[in-house]
């Protein structure tokens, strides 16, 4: 089964604004489309009102989106000839418009200057928005350096989130020859080991049924055939163990339970504390990507 967007549509969109970080986003999407085949829709947002309200009459916005998008597409065909590309801008407000896009494309990709090292509400803002309310799985980009990257992390609990996304870290490890690591966290909370002496620890059982979620998640996704799923069970912050564990990673993927039109109004916590600590490429995918990894591998194999 597939979810509410055929995940085979093949349109990656992605944002751009001229920055250094959309720049890195856009090499990013350029480079997995090139990979793998599908559409890249380069979109830039152009706020008209406050545009004029700014600089005046004097100002023309259009044109300077339309030469930003003219170099960008002279860049990217320059990289990969060939590619499937589309350019366009939008009038509108950034997150909104790139949340309206997302309801047709298969993947949204931003940057974001966020990073463990740099705090500040308006770093990165946009990424959460988007990746709270949009319409398809969002990839949030950061500076990568040169770190050399490999595996695919996945987020696991037992929701429908967390199923989402270790299909789509399965169908995303299998097209970069990587392992899966499934990763469950826990933690104690502090009301609970305040007033506990050093001797006492946790009852084996509770540990045993922690591990049985990840192992509860793999046996459901069923079989994955080259990719190779190494399941991990740490004792810490949800979030911090995922950043940490990721830090090396070509990817995480992480499920949020603040997709949808009524819960998006805020994005998941763990999925939160993730994209403003982020030090990998992530991607947030909601509980209506309820594929089946090797009825989606077929499709594409199929259409492409």
């Amino acid at each position: 089964m597939t979810g509410q967007h055929d995940v085979v549509n093949r349109t990656t969109v992605v944002g751009v604004d001229g920055s250094a970080s959309a720049m890195r986003a856009l090499d990013w999407a350029a480079d997995r489309v090139a990979t793998r085949g599908g559409r890249l829709e380069i979109l830039c947002v152009v706020d008209l009102a406050f545009g004029a309200a700014l600089y005046g009459p004097r100002f023309d916005p259009v044109a300077n989106a339309s030469l930003i998008l003219t170099r960008i597409e002279a860049a990217v065909r320059g990289r990969h000839p060939g590619l499937d590309l589309t350019t366009r801008w939008s009038d509108g407000r950034p997150a909104h418009e790139l949340i309206r896009r997302s309801m047709d494309a298969a993947l949204l990709v931003v940057g974001t200057d966020k990073t463990p090292g740099r705090a500040g509400p308006r770093i990165g803002t946009l990424p959460l928005t988007v990746a709270g309310k949009a319409g398809c799985p969002v990839a949030v980009i950061p500076d990568l350096g040169h770190t050399e990257r490999h595996d695919v992390v996945v987020g696991i609990d037992a929701s429908a989130e967390a199923m989402s996304a270790l299909a789509l870290g399965v169908r995303e490890a299998s097209w970069a020859d990587d392992d899966v690591i499934a990763l469950h966290a826990w933690s104690v909370p502090p009301v609970l080991r305040r007033d506990l002496t050093p001797d006492i620890h946790p009852d084996p059982r509770f540990e045993d049924a922690e591990q049985q979620i990840v192992l509860d998640a793999i046996h459901e996704l069923g079989p994955t055939e080259a990719v190779r799923i190494v399941p991990e069970i740490v004792r810490l912050n949800a979030a911090h163990a995922l950043v940490e564990r990721a830090s090396r990673a070509r990817l995480l993927v992480v499920g949020s339970r603040g997709r949808g039109r009524i819960r998006s109004a805020m994005l998941g916590s763990v999925s939160h504390d993730v994209l403003t600590n982020i030090t990998s490429p992530v991607i947030v995918v909601g509980d209506d990507y309820d594929f089946v990894t090797n009825e989606v591998d077929d499709s594409i194999e199929e259409d492409w």
